[in-house]
């Protein structure tokens, strides 16, 4: 997590509730391992080098009794600085104690893979106390997200079969599009005569994500995108946005869950906000298919039929089809709108790149820009350049800023053997902004993630935010193939394995298509300070950007 200055983007996070931040993201999972029977011999034990021995995981300085390494990580407020400084203190890997809890940090991509990849069939996550708390209150059935063993499963089958892989997210393209056009309608009434918004990107951006999965999940159009935006939808976001943030306090502080505290009813009243709303629309459509045996004909094609199609084999209840879906739509707003305004402000620094998507739609589909956006999946399918622009500025500006799991078998991660039982935190954002994984890493180069990295190398450079120099950098690594990722599991954004983000391809999906319509009548501006972050659960930016994208009618 880097606290200097890349180019115009200035990486400085800002919290007081790094303990919540860190709870919120708490993954368990199964750690498998091999066993082989091999014949050992005398001869063949002599010609075997000793192991090399392990080291102990280094611990910083700096630790108190009770709090432990807390102090470090909220002085000043600058937590993610903080923890680069501890790295670079004690290395790629250490080992912090927060309030009683043991946490192992690293940076280093290859220890994130040993535990990406042995995560096992049932991994096990640890639920939020306070969300598990309001769940059971509520009487509502346990969400995907903490759910484990057989249960987690079952509800991950049925989501995987319908979201998961890119090839089944494709699907809904027909059903994505028509949100998208609208989506760039409502922006049109959301401009004012100097081309700025009214609303935020963010905003917007959710209600897009909400029309989608909505339209996704139990089809119709639901409207959300209107001018002006409709309160009870604005109301969910909001909703959502203050689950994130309260969760980070709440989880910090038990205490406020044992007395119910103020911060805590607010989180239990978010969370009402966050299930009701979509239960309004999702409650009517199985109402009916009690009355008459079957659903309405506005749903056919959409996830919900794959979800009542497991109802009926006796693997999902109603109340368990109906928390999977509140979920699902509940979880697509947030950050789909977080990810859409650094897209945005990354695109509105790089004209070329801007033109070099609307280069490519335009081979790939023709239209001009007074027409609504069409796509069949193929043509979609062909948006390659588009799809590494979104993964690079996913890498220099993402919205998670870190992936942890927690170990049920020892971990040998090379020189350190990591014990059961320890939590284990995965620096995502030191490691995409890392020179040793990332050359060049402040630079945007969408070409790290093409196959061919000659593609756009010949393509004129034009930077609303860099210099002719910064052009001629970013010439140069191209050529020189500096662009060039050493380790994929440096850049994963929605975490990798059996508890990767469900909605992954779904939400890049979005997304995408957002982005097509958009830039197919409007070039983005910004004229604004450069992006400074603060930590909130997810990664938000310290001051509104939305009041500084300019948003011009294309000829």
């Amino acid at each position: 997590m880097l606290a200097s200055r890349h180019g115009r983007l200035l990486l400085s996070r800002r919290t007081t509730t790094a303990v919540g931040s860190l709870q919120l993201q708490l993954q368990s999972f199964n750690l498998n391992t091999r066993s082989s029977s091999t014949t050992t011999t005398t001869t063949v034990a002599a010609a075997k080098p000793n192991p090399k021995p392990k080291q102990p995981v280094p611990v910083p300085s700096g630790s108190y009794p009770f709090v432990g390494h807390l102090p470090r990580l909220i002085s000043g407020g600058e937590s993610v600085q903080n923890w680069e400084m501890l790295h670079q203190e004690c290395g790629e890997i250490f080992e912090i104690n927060v309030m009683g809890k043991e946490i192992v940090v690293t940076n280093n991509p290859k220890h994130a893979k040993v535990i990406l990849m042995h995560q096992g069939s049932y991994p096990y996550r640890t639920p939020q106390k306070s969300w598990a708390t309001i769940f059971e209150q509520q009487k509502w059935p346990a969400g995907i997200a903490w759910a484990t063993g057989d249960d987690w499963k079952r509800k991950r089958a049925v989501l995987g079969e319908t979201l998961l892989m890119q090839k089944h997210a494709k699907q809904y393209v027909p059903h994505v599009i028509p949100a998208a056009n609208r989506m760039v309608d409502c922006l049109t009434g959301h401009l004012n005569s100097e081309g700025r918004l009214t609303e935020s990107v963010r905003l917007l951006s959710g209600m897009f994500a909400l029309e989608a999965v909505m339209k996704v999940v139990v089809g119709g159009d639901f409207q959300a995108l209107t001018v002006p935006l409709p309160p009870d939808a604005v109301q969910f976001q909001q909703a959502v946005e203050t689950m994130f943030t309260e969760t980070s306090v709440v989880e910090s502080i038990p205490l406020h869950i044992t007395f119910k505290t103020a911060r805590y009813q607010r989180l239990t009243q978010a969370w009402k906000t966050m299930y009701s709303f979509p239960q309004q629309t999702l409650q009517p459509i199985l109402d009916h298919y009690n009355e008459h045996g079957k659903l309405p004909d506005q749903v056919h094609g959409t996830v919900l039929p794959k979800l009542m199609e497991r109802h009926e084999e006796g693997e999902l209840t109603l109340d368990e089809v109906l928390g999977i879906g509140v979920q699902a739509i509940a979880g697509a707003v947030d950050t789909t709108g977080q990810t859409t305004e650094y897209l945005f402000y990354n695109l509105a620094a790089h004209f070329d790149v801007q033109e070099r998507i609307v280069q490519q739609l335009a081979e790939t589909t023709g239209g001009t820009t007074d027409e609504p956006l069409q796509l069949t999946v193929e043509e979609y399918s062909n948006q390659k350049y588009l799809f590494a622009v979104l993964k690079e500025s996913m890498r220099l500006t993402p919205t998670i800023g870190a992936h942890a799991r927690t170990l049920v078998q020892d971990a040998d991660l090379g020189d350190f053997v990591i014990p059961k039982g320890k939590l284990v935190l995965m620096n995502y954002l030191s490691m995409t902004q890392n020179p040793d994984h990332y050359p060049s890493p402040h630079l945007f180069l969408p070409e790290r993630f093409l196959k061919d990295k000659t593609e756009t190398a010949a393509c004129p450079m034009q930077h609303h935010h860099s210099s002719e120099i910064v052009a001629d950098e970013k010439q140069a690594a191209i050529r020189a193939g500096h662009a060039v990722s050493k380790d994929p599991y440096a850049a994963i954004p929605f975490g990798h394995g059996a508890r990767k983000c469900v909605g992954k391809a779904f939400a890049e999906l979005d997304i995408h298509l957002l982005a097509l319509a958009v830039l197919r009548k409007y070039r983005i501006e910004y004229d604004g300070p450069p992006l400074e972050q603060r930590e909130q659960n997810l990664l938000r930016p310290s001051v509104p950007l939305w009041p500084h994208f300019r948003f011009v009618p294309r000829e």
